[in-house]
């Protein structure tokens, strides 16, 4: 507090491909200390290893960047006015993906100026060329167009992207060039680099954590012209774990951005959608963007809202379209001439055609034009075509379900109730034509996953017959261990197959569904990553909790092996795999069996003739007192008991096929339940377990320490240990102060749940900086995901269940990562459920987030 940091001489040197530029000096002088975000102040830690508070919290605020000022410009605006013409005059005539490189860097590299180092930008070479002599071309409004609002960033925070012209003699294979002349002296090659093994930059401070490292202007275009994407390109210079991450803000076109970040989190390098129209269980359907479609700008930004409802039309235009991209600009052109010309844009959100392709239109945040009166909250989505006079096509109806259901997860919408409308139920209208009208139930299936109709096999078992098994799951159940080198995020998986008893071998050829993985279709295939160079683009990574499910060319069946591969490149020390998974098939893709919980590296799996696999309670479920249990079993079992809680028997029962009993507990807990399976003559041969929430229920007793932290996160009380500012609230409303993780450390250390002691101890187990842990929710959470179930239980006193955010009993401690709670980006978010949908921390709210990068822990008695 009120130290003051050392002037940090920065110098950067950049060229375009044509011209030298001029050589300049940064000094800035860092002064005090300022936390800002969940958790990162914290009045018993002093900071440690910082080489400045002030600067590094400035670099973590990835804030909106809609405004750029630059030196004789005054104020711009950064998408339509300001990197347009930079990335024409930085590298006019590059390949489209350097010059998508170059946009990301230079966005970068102007929010890194005005908001880190806190002036304005020269319009010279001194800093981005902004005033040469050349119109803007329409290729460089592409690429700002198709990079909308990206950034790259290293753990979360801001990096500076040098770049310069570099050599011109550069090897047309490698796309290195040889010798130091010039600015080339000042280019890196940091490809397979991770952490401190990335070369930083000779323009700036060595020390820095910001510098990563600086870009051939001419080295990017030789890997564009090799058909490196734009993500390989920026990894190639910068290191391979840089992030891109996505910035919010009026002038960011999220809907016609890349798809390198398709929802608009901050996601690792390199993310691709799963491109099965028909499968409505795919999280990220595939959407062609503004760009693809040829989109004009918007006039003007529409008000934002929070989408609650989706309204189905049609367009009215041919059924036999051969273009429908032109259609679809026709549509925009009329719309955008209504009224004299006052409608912002195309008025719907998204477009469907004939074939089940899925257009952008007006982005899904903001207030579209479609139903009279009636837009805000509302969704459009529109069928190209006449209804009145033509059948939807199943294709069609299929993809617009499955549009609604990634939908209603991105927007928090529960598609199971009554959310589809047609626009003739708001106005006086045919529309959307009487064929769809009468089909709008049919999509509603689709949008909840009741319909089948579009798997990609056929075939299934049913309980009590030799089951023909179709998916396989790879579910990610850890980082840990971390592999040298570690280039992709979570469980690296490379090819998924299976050998058939008859020698014959059948691969994964379609992604079914993936949640919170990377390059879910790099499983897919042979085995393909041979050195340690193409592992970061020829693998999948699914983080921990994620997951990725495959259908198998032809299904297997038991006595058939499965074969999951981690790296096809034999020993190679110098990197290593990373990560834990569990390996599960099914039949049907919604009752699975575990064959393996704990697969490191390459695994062959064989799968069992004899199996009993739990159909209800789901794992991790929180449920009412009285639960049901039954299973899914094969022919040879007889009967089936179920053990609570290590000891007790619960109940036993002979009716076939599903085996079900009931049961109530008169406790709230975290039940481990275990099923046994026996057969005609007594023998145990099959096991299966699962993990329950039971809530508490009348007459009957809660966990003690769960009860306590449920009743202290939610009084009105002091941060910390006995200082700091109080957080009074009524329990349901606030605003948060950005110590949410200091107020669930206190109410855990009140409740005896845990000391600021059983954290360091946690931290130490796992291999982590207890100051990290000890100050960010977002650490706490790495901490507790990486730690094992024992480690978890002794250290902290917690468990962790796979149980919905929503779902978690009081007590609970939930958790979300950096990246996923909006205004906790940072930092990450935590709290403490209160058991009715609503958690307390630095505030008392509803429970929201993205749940797929949340973990839910329970005390353990």
């Amino acid at each position: 507090m009120g130290n003051f940091w050392s002037a940090i001489l920065q110098l950067r040197t950049h060229m375009t491909a044509q011209n030298m530029k001029r050589w300049r000096y940064l000094v800035f002088l860092l002064v005090g200390f300022v936390a800002v975000g969940c958790g990162m102040a914290d009045d018993d830690l002093p900071l440690l290893n910082e080489e400045g508070p002030e600067w590094e919290m400035r670099r973590g605020e990835l804030t909106d960047f809609c405004s750029v000022r630059v030196d004789g410009y005054g104020t711009l605006n950064v998408e339509d006015e300001y990197l347009a013409k930079v990335v024409t005059c930085e590298n006019e005539g590059a390949p489209m993906e350097a010059l998508k490189a170059q946009a990301i860097a230079a966005r970068g590299y102007a929010k890194y100026i005005n908001e880190v180092e806190g002036r304005p930008l020269s319009p010279t070479v001194r800093d981005q060329d902004y005033r040469c002599n050349k119109p803007v071309s329409e290729r460089a409004r592409q690429a700002v167009r198709e990079t909308s609002g990206q950034v790259l960033t290293h753990n979360g925070k801001l990096i500076l992207p040098f770049y310069v012209a570099g050599s011109r003699n550069v090897n047309s294979r490698t796309c290195m060039a040889s010798g130091t002349a010039g600015t080339q002296k000042h280019v890196t090659y940091n490809q397979g680099r991770i952490g401190g093994r990335v070369k930083p930059s000779s323009l700036g401070w060595s020390r820095s954590p910001a510098n990563r490292g600086a870009m051939s202007q001419n080295g990017a275009n030789c890997l564009g012209n090799n058909n490196y994407s734009h993500e390989r390109i920026l990894r190639f210079f910068y290191g391979d774990d840089i992030r891109i991450a996505q910035l919010g803000g009026a002038c960011v076109d999220t809907s016609g951005g890349s798809s390198s970040n398709p929802g608009g989190e901050n996601n690792p390098i390199g993310e691709v959608e799963s491109d099965n129209t028909c499968d409505v269980n795919s999280a990220d359907p595939t959407i062609i963007t503004r760009s693809q479609w040829g989109a004009l700008r918007p006039k003007y930004n529409r008000p934002k809202h929070t989408p609650k409802q989706f309204t189905i039309h049609h367009t009215v235009t041919s059924n036999n379209d051969s273009n429908p991209k032109a259609t679809i600009r026709q549509v925009q052109r009329d719309h955008m001439a209504r009224e004299g010309g006052t409608w912002a844009d195309i008025g719907y959100h998204y477009l469907v055609d004939q074939q089940g392709r899925i257009y952008a239109g007006n982005p899904s945040d903001r207030v579209g034009a479609h139903v009279a009166g009636q837009n805000t909250g509302k969704l459009g989505i529109s069928f190209l075509g006449n209804y009145n006079s033509r059948q939807p096509t199943e294709e069609q109806l299929a993809a617009a379900g499955k549009l609604i259901r990634y939908l209603g997860k991105k927007y928090n919408i529960d598609v199971s109730g009554n959310v589809i409308s047609a626009h003739r139920d708001h106005g006086s209208t045919e529309c959307p034509g009487s064929n769809l009208y009468a089909r709008l139930d049919r999509i509603l299936n689709y949008a909840r996953g009741e319909d089948a109709s579009c798997d990609d096999s056929s075939g299934g078992g049913t309980s009590g017959d030799t089951p023909t098994y179709r998916y396989v799951r790879v579910r990610a159940m850890s980082d840990w261990p971390i592999g040298y080198n570690d280039t992709v995020p979570g469980f690296e998986l490379d090819s998924v197959s299976v050998s058939t008893a008859d020698g014959a071998s059948r691969m994964a050829n379609a992604v079914r569904s993936s949640e919170n993985a990377v390059r879910p279709s790099a499983a897919l295939g042979r085995p393909d990553n041979t050195t340690c160079d193409n592992r970061s683009s020829t693998v999948a990574g699914i983080r921990t909790s994620g997951e990725i499910v495959l259908s198998i060319d032809g299904g297997f069946s038991p006595g058939d092996t499965i074969n999951v591969v981690q790296s096809n490149y034999g020993s190679m020390s110098d990197c290593a795999v990373s990560g834990t998974a569990q390996v599960a098939i099914s039949a049907d893709g919604a009752t699975w069996t575990v064959v393996s919980e704990d697969v490191r590296g390459n695994a062959a799996l064989r799968v069992s003739n004899t199996f009993v696999k739990f159909a209800e309670p789901a794992h991790g479920s929180t449920q009412e007192p009285t639960v049901r249990f039954s299973v899914n079993a094969s022919a040879n079992v007889s009967r089936v008991e179920y053990i609570a809680d290590g000891s007790v028997t619960i109940g036993s029962s002979t009716a076939k096929p599903n085996f079900a009993i009931e049961y109530t507990f008169n406790y709230m807990r975290v039940h481990p339940v275990v099923a046994n399976a026996y057969d005609a003559n007594g023998n145990l041969i099959a096991t299966d377990t699962i993990e329950i929430i039971t809530e508490q229920g009348s007459g009957g007793s809660g966990s003690e320490s769960a009860s306590t932290l449920g009743q202290e996160s939610s009084v009105c009380s002091p941060v910390g240990n006995g200082g700091g500012a109080a957080r009074c609230s009524n329990g349901r409303g606030g605003y948060s102060t950005g110590s949410c993780w200091k107020f669930v450390k206190a109410a855990m250390i009140r409740a005896q749940v845990a000391t600021r002691a059983d954290i360091d101890r946690l931290a130490s187990a796992v291999g982590m900086s207890g100051y990290s842990v000890q100050v960010s929710a977002a650490g706490f959470k790495r901490a507790a995901d990486r730690a094992s179930a024992s480690t978890l239980a002794s250290t902290v006193g917690l468990k962790k269940v796979n149980t919905p955010p929503t779902q978690a009993p009081r007590g609970a401690v939930i958790a979300w990562g950096a990246g996923c709670m909006g205004a906790h980006a940072r930092y990450g978010h935590i709290e403490v459920s209160q058991g009715d949908g609503y958690a307390c921390s630095d505030y008392c709210g509803r429970i929201r987030g993205n749940p797929s990068c949340a973990s839910v822990y329970v005390p353990t008695n």
